[in-house]
């Protein structure tokens, strides 16, 4: 702290109160650009800070002058306490504007930001911090970066493992996702790998925003999250697809709005957004590709279409100005995510099928092209991944092995047989087809 200047007019109440009562405040300079004023009233006077800012001063109160009562720091002010406060409140107002008091709120908006300038996952990334990092509860709400310690951090993780999510009254829970979840109900290492593999998702995309903060200068060091790492071998490979049966048989029930999107997702394995996006310019007749301009790397590509692509293509776009969208609702509206969502499981109801989002129509179309044999590169390329892990990691296990048929081939039976039964696994009967 910087020593403070002295001045017998103000130091004392009892040199204050032989001072002649006026507007305009006696002051005092403490620093450059900065001063300290007494404004005397007729019963008592009040503190004020004189700050040279954009070419003028500006002139706010500090508080009451402690003429008739102790100062207490607060709201009374003794000569010190003043020209104190006037300094600190100088000094951390400079810090906020170069950003050195920045928050984890303030590091999450402004990574924010950035996603919706460059990215296509704001969306979803606010949802993600706003329930674990920044919303009500979390040990890291309010926290300042610079004041960030590895304890914040192991707090956090073990409350963000606890969390019970809540769920709004009016968005009841599906039932088909609690099909699929009732056999891992009673299982608490399931539930755990789910909590897990959730925080694996938001650790990401928090420390993405700290970085980001870090680099920005927000703060001089990011050693309190150093040791923040991802829970290992938590992340499940299997994922659902459909087979061409179901396939054929969700594509029957669903109506005509949404049966046009599931024949472009099962055709180019697009996302659900990226379909959303196609205008009519975006297919290229001559090359027989689809462009999705809209990804969520940010980076469009373009997807190969096989000759029924084209063909379907060919229909959706004819008659269509090259800006116009492809594909509207049946009330003319734009698609969005929960109308899909809602369609999408009562057709899997109609279908009878077992219930699938829009997105595992993405899985299906890797799926059946791995089944038949596409390098996993190619499939790849075509989903927009930036190279062939993830594709290797969900769906790998489809693709024909020399390993596998080897295995198959010299493993002796040992003469076991399989005990009778007379249930049938339908899930090993669709697989047959």
């Amino acid at each position: 702290m910087a020593r403070i200047r002295r001045d017998a007019r103000l130091e004392t109440r009892e040199a204050r109160l032989k001072l002649q009562a006026r507007r305009e405040p006696y002051w005092r300079a403490i620093h450059e650009g900065l001063a300290v004023g007494y404004r005397r009233g007729v019963n008592t006077g009040t503190w004020v800070v004189r700050r040279w800012k954009g070419g003028r001063y500006l002139e706010a109160g500090i508080g009451t002058a402690d003429d008739h009562a102790d100062g207490d720091g607060v709201a009374v002010l003794s000569y010190k306490q003043a020209v104190h406060r006037a300094m600190t409140e100088t000094g951390l107002a400079t810090q906020k504007r170069a950003g050195l008091l920045a928050t984890v709120e303030d590091a999450c908006s402004e990574y924010l930001d950035f996603l919706r300038l460059h990215r296509k996952t704001a969306a979803d990334t606010q949802i993600k911090l706003t329930a674990y990092a920044t919303g009500p509860g979390s040990p890291l709400r309010g926290k300042r970066l610079d004041a960030l310690t590895p304890d914040d951090f192991r707090a956090w993780e073990k409350w963000a493992l606890d969390r019970q999510r809540k769920r709004p009254a009016k968005l009841p829970k599906r039932k088909g996702r609690a099909k699929r979840e009732q056999g891992s109900q009673g299982d608490p290492a399931e539930q755990l790998r789910k909590r897990q593999s959730t925080l694996n998702r938001v650790t990401t995309a928090l420390l993405a925003a700290l970085n980001l903060a870090l680099k920005e200068k927000r703060l001089a060091s990011g050693e309190a999250w150093r040791g923040l790492k991802k829970f290992r071998g938590v992340d499940a490979s299997r994922v659902r697809w459909l087979s061409e049966d179901e396939a054929a048989r969700l594509r029957s029930a669903a109506p005509a709005d949404l049966r046009v999107l599931i024949d472009v997702a099962l055709l180019t394995g697009l996302r659900q957004a990226e379909i959303t996006n196609l205008k009519a310019g975006d297919f290229e007749a001559r090359s027989q590709t689809v462009l999705a301009s809209l990804t969520k790397s940010g980076k469009p590509r373009r997807v190969p279409l096989s000759d029924q692509g084209v063909a379907l293509f060919q229909a959706l776009v004819a008659g269509k100005a090259s800006d116009q969208r492809l594909f509207t609702m049946a009330n003319g509206q734009p698609w969005e995510r929960h109308p899909i969502s809602r369609t999408m499981r009562a057709t899997c109801v109609a279908a009878k099928i077992e219930p699938c989002t829009f997105h595992e129509l993405r899985h299906t179309y890797a799926s059946h092209l791995i089944l038949r044999g596409t390098p996993t590169a190619y499939v790849a390329s075509a989903l927009g991944h930036r190279d062939q892990r993830m594709v290797e990691k969900h769906y790998g296990h489809l693709s024909p092995s020399h390993v596998h048929e080897t295995i198959r081939a010299n493993l002796p039976t040992f003469g076991i047989t399989a005990p009778s039964s007379n249930v049938t696994d339908l899930r090993a009967r669709r697989a047959t087809k």
